[in-house]
C-alpha cells in the first residue's frame, strides 16, 4: 500500500558487509560439490568472469532484477528446482546466502541494523500496524522481514535487500505466509504504493450538488451507518497488482475497523472549514510553518504520500480527508 525507498547508504552497506562472506561460502561449496548440475548453477551464480555481477545482482537488485534472475533459474536449473529441491541442496543454498545469521545479527550488519536505518514506522502492507524497531543488551524488537518472494522456495535470494520487507506480523505470518508473488503478482513496496490508484472512500450519500449531507455526520450517526470502500482505479496499470494485495492482506475487510477513525476525520473536516484554519493559522502562525502542517495538527496525521510511512493510517486519514473537500487547502 506504502511505497518506501531504500537510501543508497544501505544499499552499499549492505553490498559491503555480505558479498565477501557470501563469495567465501559460494567458492568453499563449489571446491566441495561432486554433482555437475549443482556446481554449474554454483558457478552461474558466482560469475567470475564478469566480477560477481550476478551474485551482487542477488544481494542488492532491483525487484525487476530479482524477478529476471528467478526466471532465468527456472528456465535453466530447473532439474535441480523443481518439483522441489533436494533437502542437501536446500540446506547448502540456506547456508550460503544465511538468512537465519542475518535475521539474528545485533551487532554487525543485520535485520536489527536494516530495519533501523530504514525507519518504515508503519506496515507497508496494511499501514494499520507500527513496526519500529529498538534493541539493546536485554531488550529487542523490530518488525518481521517479509521475503516479497519466498525464501523456502527461492533460498538463493534469502539476503536479497529488495526482497525484504518490514511488515508486521499480521500481514507476513498471518496473512501472507507462504504465498509466492512470482506467480501472483502483488505490489512491490520498493516499486510502488497504492497512492491516487486506489484510494478509500465512504458510501455516504451526496445531495444533488455532489456535496455530502452533513446531517449524515451529526452525534447520532454510528458506524453502522455506512461502509468503507477501496475503490481501485479500472485504468491504473497497477489494478490487478492492488486487487491481489487486497485479497491477500485483506486491506478493505480489516479498515472496516477504523470507521471510528473516519467519522472523526469527517467531523474535523466540518468543524476546521476553510476560514476556521485561516483563524487558527492566523492565531498561531507562529508553531507551523504552513496550513498543511496545522491540519496534520488537528487531525493527528500525514496527509502528503512522502510521509505515509511515518504514521499507522495515514493513507486512509488522506483519502478520507480529500473526500470531504480539504484537498486544494493543503497546497497552500
Amino acid at each position: 500500500m506504502i511505497k518506501v525507498e531504500i537510501p543508497e547508504n544501505i544499499i552499499q552497506l549492505h553490498k559491503d558487509s555480505l558479498l565477501p562472506k557470501v563469495l567465501r561460502r559460494l567458492r568453499r561449496k563449489i571446491e566441495e560439490c561432486d554433482n555437475e548440475e549443482t556446481k554449474a548453477f554454483y558457478e552461474h551464480v558466482l560469475d567470475e568472469e564478469n566480477d560477481n555481477q550476478i551474485l551482487e545482482d542477488i544481494l542488492i537488485g532491483k525487484p525487476h532484477e530479482i524477478r529476471e534472475l528467478i526466471s532465468y533459474i527456472k528456465n535453466n536449473f530447473q532439474s535441480i528446482f523443481e518439483p522441489f529441491m533436494e533437502k542437501d541442496f536446500k540446506k547448502d543454498l540456506e547456508s550460503i546466502f544465511n538468512y537465519k545469521s542475518f535475521r539474528n545479527e545485533k551487532n554487525g550488519w543485520g535485520a536489527y541494523k536494516l530495519t533501523k536505518l530504514l525507519d518504515i514506522n508503519t506496515c507497508p502492507y496494511c499501514n494499520r500496524q507500527y513496526t519500529h524497531t529498538y534493541y539493546s543488551d536485554t531488550k529487542k524488537t523490530r518488525p518481521e522481514l517479509d521475503h516479497y518472494y519466498p525464501q523456502y522456495k527461492y533460498p538463493f535470494i534469502g539476503l536479497s535487500l529488495y526482497n525484504l520487507i518490514p511488515s508486521c506480523h499480521i500481514c507476513n505470518s498471518n496473512l501472507k505466509h507462504k504465498d509466492d508473488f512470482y506467480n501472483d503478482s502483488h505490489v512491490h513496496p520498493y516499486e510502488e504504493g497504492f497512492e491516487e490508484d486506489a484510494v478509500f472512500r465512504t458510501d455516504f450519500v451526496k445531495d444533488e450538488d455532489g456535496l455530502y449531507d452533513i446531517d449524515l455526520v451529526d452525534k447520532n450517526r454510528t458506524i453502522d451507518d455506512f461502509k468503507l470502500h477501496l475503490l481501485i482505479d479500472e485504468e491504473s496499470v497497477l489494478r490487478d497488482k492492488i486487487i491481489n494485495s487486497n485479497n491477500t492482506f485483506l486491506i478493505e475487510e480489516l479498515y472496516q475497523k477504523h470507521k471510528d477513525y473516519v467519522l472523526e476525520i469527517i467531523r474535523k473536516s466540518v468543524i476546521y472549514n476553510d476560514t476556521k484554519i485561516d483563524e487558527l493559522l492566523s492565531d498561531f502562525g507562529n508553531l507551523f510553518d504552513s496550513k498543511s502542517q496545522l491540519i496534520e495538527t488537528l487531525i493527528g496525521n500525514y496527509i502528503h504520500n512522502k510521509d505515509l510511512k511515518k504514521r499507522v493510517l495515514s493513507k486512509l486519514t488522506k483519502d478520507i480527508w480529500d473526500e470531504y473537500g480539504m484537498k486544494e487547502i493543503w497546497k497552500q
